[in-house]
């Protein structure tokens, strides 16, 4: 594993609670991915299928209401990440993800993101110990 992967995984607050093991996992697995302005990576509505964190350049973040034009949303740039909510949720893209600049993104397959990511942050509850964390304000 590069020792720049390395460093832009650890950025994230999302890599403080994974295990060491499956951070340099993931360093051997993410796949750069080279893309030019105006691509679009991600598309409202499509399945979920990588989670991606950007090396280089900066995208936007657009969604779209009934028919009308897209709104941009927000753009983020090096180090940032985007794709975990679907992932997380097996749920379809809730945004477009539009490269304003070249750059280089870095992604993971969905079965990986699960295995080394996702897994390890869940934690596992009863139903009645679920309800009790309702029923206190838990969400």
């Amino acid at each position: 594993m590069r020792d720049d992967i390395t460093a832009l995984l650890l950025q994230s607050r999302l890599f403080a609670r994974i295990p060491p093991s499956n951070i340099e996992r993931i360093g051997q697995l993410i796949e750069p991915l080279e893309v030019s302005a105006s691509d679009v990576v991600v598309r409202q509505g499509d399945i979920s299928d990588y989670y991606y964190i950007i090396e280089a350049g900066r995208c936007e973040v657009l969604r779209e209401l009934d028919d009308s034009e897209p709104q941009s949303l927000a753009q983020l740039s090096n180090g940032q990440s985007f794709g975990e909510e679907a992932l997380i949720t097996n749920s379809q893209r809730n945004a477009t993800i539009r490269m304003l600049t070249d750059g280089v993104l870095l992604r993971l397959t969905r079965d990986y993101f699960i295995e080394l990511i996702s897994a390890p942050l869940l934690h596992e509850v009863s139903h009645e110990r679920a309800e009790y964390l309702l029923a206190t304000g838990a969400r």
